[in-house]
């Protein structure tokens, strides 16, 4: 079956062109001469990858690519899109990568160089297809953490790429260099939390407490989480009592903790949502709250949301996602002897609240 490309571009003789290439490699060309044409065509018949021209009138290709990624189907959220621009500035190209974008050639550009950056393209999503088709049907562990580093490992090509060009200034080395230490340190993050969840789940080891600032590892991870709330124009705020914010727990199964719970709250809010997050303390009890403003769940899916590989019917085949996650914060809750609960009504919002109890009773550093 042959695999198709939407092409949007209004330059007739470029379109043209690269009809005729694509077709001569043996893909399906679709072509499209704006933004909101290729958007009706998306939702019509939904290609394997596009070629996004970012400069044309009405919806421009930004625009198009960010549409694309906040779509609530998953396999429209997921497609490939290689951008093409006349424009060389770095500037430009780092906003198309924050929107989504997979990759991007400058015009006038090289047909063999572009063919073959779409077959690796197309490639990496025959992978990520069938990685997400084994995660769907069990327990695929390996899938998953592809699935989860995916966008990070996306994140360092492209930076890599962008500092090794002789124009880029020192600052913007500098800045591309700390985004690439924090992406990597986000991955480091996530595998360690994976290992010990998995550990925890076999049985073979018992979870370690240590004292850590609490406030400042929220921080980071709402931090992380900044360009994802931003592009979706949705507001974080934080209320953190002082007399939280030296805890005694596990800061490796926190970090994911907490990372699950607020990616959640960003990710299935409403587009100009809000999301709440909030440490109080009740006796020696400990209470982290993370609430939003979003899809809420419905209430027959609440007795099985922490459930392995459960997904909610809300969500589930609209928004990408594997149905572990909340296992994964359940498990790790328990381990260090706390609870964790959830309240929500559907179209409106969820409020998930974790409550440990000694987390607090401990002398202070």
């Amino acid at each position: 079956m042959q695999e198709k490309v939407l092409i949007v571009e209004d330059e007739t003789d470029m379109a043209d062109l690269l009809k005729y290439n694509l077709t001569e490699k043996g893909y399906h060309p679709v072509l499209s001469s704006n933004g909101r044409e290729a958007l009706e065509i998306i939702e019509k018949e939904v290609p394997d990858l596009v070629l996004l021209d970012l400069m044309m009138e009405q919806v421009d290709g930004w625009e198009v690519c960010s549409s694309i990624r906040s779509h609530t189907n998953e396999t429209i959220k997921r497609l490939p899109i290689i951008m093409l621009t006349a424009l060389s500035e770095a500037e430009e190209k780092i906003i198309g990568l924050r929107l989504g974008a997979d990759d991007y050639v400058t015009k006038p550009f090289n047909m063999d160089e572009l063919i073959l950056r779409i077959q690796n393209q197309l490639r990496k999503k025959r992978v990520e297809d069938e990685l997400m088709e084994r995660l769907r049907r069990g327990n695929d562990i390996p899938a998953l953490f592809y699935h989860e580093v995916k966008n990070q490992l996306m994140i360092i090509g492209a930076y890599s790429h962008l500092i090794a060009k002789e124009s880029i200034t020192r600052d913007k080395k500098e800045q591309f260099s700390e985004i690439l230490n924090n992406t990597a340190s986000a991955i480091s993050e996530y595998l360690e939390g994976m290992s010990l969840f998995s550990k925890l789940e076999k049985g073979e080891k018992k979870i370690r407490l240590e004292k850590f600032s609490l406030r400042e590892a929220l921080n980071k991870i709402i931090l992380s989480y900044k360009n994802a709330a931003v592009e979706r124009k949705i507001r974080v705020e934080t209320d953190y009592t002082e007399e939280t914010n030296i805890v005694e727990l596990n800061s490796i199964a926190m970090k994911m903790i907490l990372s699950n719970l607020i990616g959640n709250a960003i990710k299935y809010n409403k587009k100009n949502g809000s999301v709440f997050v909030s440490t109080k303390k009740d006796g020696d009890r400990l209470i982290i709250t993370i609430e939003d403003t979003g899809l809420g769940i419905d209430p027959v899916d609440i007795p099985h949301i922490f459930d392995k590989f459960y997904r909610s019917r809300s969500v589930d085949g609209h928004i990408d996602g594997t149905g572990i996650g909340l296992y994964i914060v359940k498990t790790l809750v328990n381990a260090m002897e706390g609870e964790i609960e959830v309240e929500s009504t559907l179209g409106s919002g969820s409020k998930f609240m974790a409550t440990f109890n000694s987390a607090l009773n401990h002398q202070p550093l």
